[in-house]
């Protein structure tokens, strides 16, 4: 028991309690680190930034404060895709390749967590649009 005690002692407060939020939530809640004053990138959809429009031409960034596997589809669950997050910048990503699809494209995805074997139990769309041409008036 004193060694249990010791090491919840050794592990921060934040590490604690997102591993105490991990075993009793379906995703696994971890602080954003600080990024030069920034959360998720503008354009990378976050839990903090869920936008269900993407400009045609561009891929769909995905940014998670923990490692994720990224299931996804673009014809209504038909055929998937599994894209993991990689680490960059104290941030996990996923690059999905959703440049060539077309206007109109709905790109549908969920999530698994791996440190806590769990599906995220919802799924997210955000839907291919053409970008709008802005004119100097």
């Amino acid at each position: 028991m004193r060694l249990i005690k010791l090491a919840l002692m050794a592990l921060s407060g934040v590490a604690v309690i997102a591993a105490l939020r991990g075993v009793r939530e379906a995703r696994p809640r971890v602080r954003w680190p600080r990024r030069q004053g920034q959360r998720p990138g503008a354009g990378a959809w976050s839990f903090d930034h869920r936008f269900t429009a993407l400009p045609a031409g561009r891929n769909l960034r995905v940014e998670l404060a923990t490692p994720a596997i990224v299931h996804w589809t673009v014809d209504q669950w038909d055929t998937a895709h599994d894209t993991r997050t990689a680490p960059e910048n104290g941030i996990h990503v996923a690059e999905l390749p959703t440049a060539s699809l077309k206007s109109g494209t709905r790109i549908q995805f969920t999530f698994f967590w791996p440190e806590v074997n769990r599906w995220e139990g919802e799924d997210f769309e955000v839907t291919v649009e053409e970008e709008v041409a802005r004119h100097a008036s």
